[in-house]
């Protein structure tokens, strides 16, 4: 079927089917950068301010109050920024996979950058916020740099090409929603 056909789609409202008209529409496809190149500047661009506020948090607090849970199963500040470090590492794995068409899947969803036994081992051997902070720019220059040196056979393939833009410029909502929770600890720190 195309756009703009029109289907009998069947539909029960309780114990009674119904047959409606559905007309098809097209999916509005947001622009993409044409080139990769493009595409790590533009989303280096979306996360510098986020970045940026991040930094600016962490280094105007202590490395007690960096340290400090509100509660026994909330995370402290080093390991946010410790769990936003796996987060660019599986970013980084994903798009090698793309790359290498060979996209990993599970029949549950799994989030590898929240095994807290991952996040507590990267602050334990990372050591202390500045250092967390500086793996962290290195890990999203390292991400930039991977989208920046995509292969001319991979963005040629443009709906894979497609799919990698449109996820990665998809918003920093993920940035934002740590950043709240890093507001909410110092506050609750005092």
């Amino acid at each position: 079927r195309r756009a703009g056909d029109t289907v009998e789609v069947q539909i029960y409202r309780g114990a009674v089917l119904h047959t409606v008209p559905m007309k098809l529409s097209t999916r509005v496809m947001p622009p993409i950068p044409p080139t990769a190149a493009l595409l790590a500047e533009e989303r280096h661009q979306l996360l510098a301010p986020s970045l940026a506020r991040l930094v600016a948090l962490v280094e105007a607090t202590t490395p007690e109050r960096a340290a400090f849970k509100p509660g026994p199963k909330d995370w402290s500040i080093l390991d946010i920024i410790a769990h936003m470090i796996i987060v660019e590492r599986e970013e980084q794995t994903w798009i090698a996979d793309l790359i290498n068409d060979d996209e990993r899947f599970a029949d549950r969803y799994t989030n590898p950058s929240a095994v807290y036994a991952r996040v507590e081992a990267l602050v334990r051997v990372t050591g202390g916020a500045p250092r967390l902070l500086a793996a962290l720019k290195t890990a999203v220059a390292e991400t930039d740099a991977l989208i920046a040196g995509l292969p001319a056979e991979f963005t040629a393939h443009r709906g894979s090409y497609w799919r990698l833009a449109h996820d990665l410029l998809l918003g920093d909502h993920h940035w934002q929603e740590h950043l709240c929770q890093i507001e909410q600890n110092l506050q609750a720190a005092g």
